[in-house]
């Protein structure tokens, strides 16, 4: 097996989480080096670390479930930068004007936090033209592929993306021409609920 997808969702009927395995079933990639694993156990971070401990591929890529892959060759072309290369993610969020104002908001600036971008962490490269300020940010989802043995190696039992991803790959990480959608915008007040739940969630965990 080359190629295991992991994906934490808690809904597997979510219309996002549908678009995003439609997505993948495009793929050219063969569909027999590859799983995809849809985790609904847990958080969000330890559907994450379920997933990578079940898999089989010698790849692992981290997605989202409100993710959509980008183009056919999105996988295949991910997996050869990985050649040369511990790691590897798309240097772009997907844009367009169809999309809603936050999603594009948040595909303009690289990232879905202003506070992120302001400090030069926002995990994708801004449409705007400004470069990320530390290439390994916040990285680790929306798209991260790594070599199994090397996040295998890292925490799992206390896993946080952002740490597990960082203490797995050394500064040979690939920042790929490929874009992903990540529709993870919606109402305003809705998506700002989500990011303080996230951050009471992850904000307080002394073991990260």
């Amino acid at each position: 097996m080359k190629l295991s997808l992991v994906i934490p969702a808690k809904d597997k009927n979510d219309p996002k989480l549908q678009d995003l395995l439609r997505s993948i079933q495009a793929q050219d990639f063969p569909s027999d080096q590859m799983e995809t694993l849809v985790i609904t156990e847990g958080t969000s971070e330890s559907a994450k670390a379920i997933g990578i401990k079940k898999a089989k591929g010698e790849v692992i890529g981290i997605l989202a479930s409100d993710n959509e892959l980008i183009g056919n060759r999105f996988l295949t072309e991910i997996y050869e930068w990985l050649n040369c290369h511990d790691a590897a993610y798309p240097a772009h969020y997907h844009y367009t004007k169809k999309d809603d104002i936050l999603n594009r908001y948040f595909a303009l600036i690289g990232g879905n936090d202003p506070l992120s971008f302001y400090m030069g962490k926002n995990d994708k490269s801004s449409y705007l033209g400004y470069p990320k300020t530390n290439e390994l940010g916040t990285i680790g989802d929306n798209g991260f592929f790594i070599y199994k043995d090397l996040i295998e190696k890292t925490d799992l039992d206390n896993y946080y993306h952002i740490d597990n991803a960082l203490e797995a790959s050394t500064n040979t990480v690939a920042v790929g021409g490929y874009r992903i959608w990540h529709k993870t915008g919606g109402n305003i007040f809705s998506f700002f609920r989500k990011r303080y739940r996230y951050g009471l969630q992850h904000a307080f965990n002394k073991n990260r």
